[in-house]
């Protein structure tokens, strides 16, 4: 998380060097938790400057699930998140961050997005959903949380990013 390249893009999108990321990776769809990501953004941004929300995604067009352009512009000007778009590189992107977050109450199979997080050992934060409870061990290797909930998802942000140790031990055992 403090490699030169990791510090360089968190300075490039005015990320203080010590600021805690948790980081949405995907479609932009409003079954994927996305409102509920920005609005866990909203409640922490009231009382804390040091923990950043992070969107790398873009909208599906022609999805009915998609998030509007209006939404999106939306939040882009509230300012609680910072939305990358798509890219390329993702790997680059998590490696920045601190935590994944996948608050999805859409029924998929396994999310990639958590099991990319988890071989570059970081502490994972999800629904209690089917493909999500299968990667994510509730208080091993990161938190579930119910689905459609904003707050429960602020709160583990906020425990992971008050805690480095337990970060720390669940991004390890995401890697066993």
């Amino acid at each position: 998380r403090n490699s030169p390249q990791s510090i360089e893009l968190r300075r490039s999108f005015g990320i203080p060097k010590d600021a805690f990321v948790a980081m949405f990776v995907g479609r932009l769809q409003l079954d994927k938790g996305l409102i509920e990501f920005v609005e866990a953004a909203r409640i922490i941004k009231q009382k804390r400057r040091d923990i950043v929300f992070i969107v790398v995604g873009a909208p599906d067009p022609g999805n009915k699930r998609s998030v509007t352009n209006s939404m999106l512009n939306q939040w882009k000007s509230e300012g609680d998140v910072i939305f990358t778009g798509r890219s390329e590189d993702v790997p680059c992107l998590m490696a920045m961050s601190n935590t994944i977050t996948t608050p999805t109450f859409y029924r998929e199979g396994i999310p990639r997005t958590l099991l990319e997080a988890a071989a570059t050992s970081l502490p994972l934060i999800g629904t209690d959903m089917p493909g999500v409870r299968e990667v994510i061990r509730h208080g091993e290797n990161g938190l579930l949380i119910p689905t459609r909930d904003s707050k429960a998802l602020a709160d583990a942000v906020e425990t992971l990013a008050n805690d480095p140790i337990k970060s720390k031990s669940y991004g390890a055992a995401s890697l066993s």
